[in-house]
């Protein structure tokens, strides 16, 4: 190596590394600053801010759990599509050995929605609605059966509203009055 580049090296700075989840100590020494001692069940009560039954973490414009902050602080990282439970039942404990992380539960697979809006008539209500309207009611006798506005009954029924829905054999968008 060429000796005038080695002398135009400038050394790092050593950084210094605050335990995780904390990027500043003051924020670790503001965290802990606020769980009380253990009380007689053991549990570490978290004295700062909170809402909705949780103690609040705040990192500059972000806002954590407070139980979430202490996992990773005393344990580590969540795993992924997991929440973090106390066992003891004190939604403000911060014990380590009362912190577990469990499983998001499972969500039911609802069916797909077209435009991710609920949808508020089946497929054989609308197919009735449709032959209904073919048969020779008006728009407003149909919005009064199916309990929704004429204006709702007409995009249905002209296939401007639920189009995904296919027509019934031998009834075409065109023949519908």
């Amino acid at each position: 190596m060429n000796p005038l580049a080695t002398s135009l090296i400038v050394p790092r700075v050593h950084q210094v590394s605050y335990p995780y989840p904390f990027t500043k100590q003051l924020q670790e020494v503001n965290f802990l600053s606020k769980i009380l001692p253990p009380d007689e069940n053991g549990c570490r009560i978290w004295a700062g801010m909170s809402q909705a039954n949780a103690g609040l973490v705040h990192f500059g414009k972000k806002e954590l759990r407070a139980h979430r902050v202490a996992y990773m602080y005393f344990i580590g990282p969540i795993p992924p599509e997991h929440q973090v439970h106390q066992t003891c039942g004190n939604k403000f404990c911060l014990t380590k050995e009362h912190l577990i992380a469990v499983p998001n539960p499972t969500k039911k697979e609802k069916p797909a929605k077209p435009n991710g809006r609920p949808l508020k008539f089946s497929v054989e209500s609308i197919q009735r609605m449709r032959r209904m309207r073919q048969e020779g009611f008006t728009y407003a006798q149909l919005a009064e059966v199916f309990n929704t506005s004429a204006m709702m009954v007409f995009n249905i029924c002209k296939f401007k509203s639920y189009a995904h829905v296919p027509p019934e054999e031998g009834l075409e968008p065109k023949q519908l009055p």
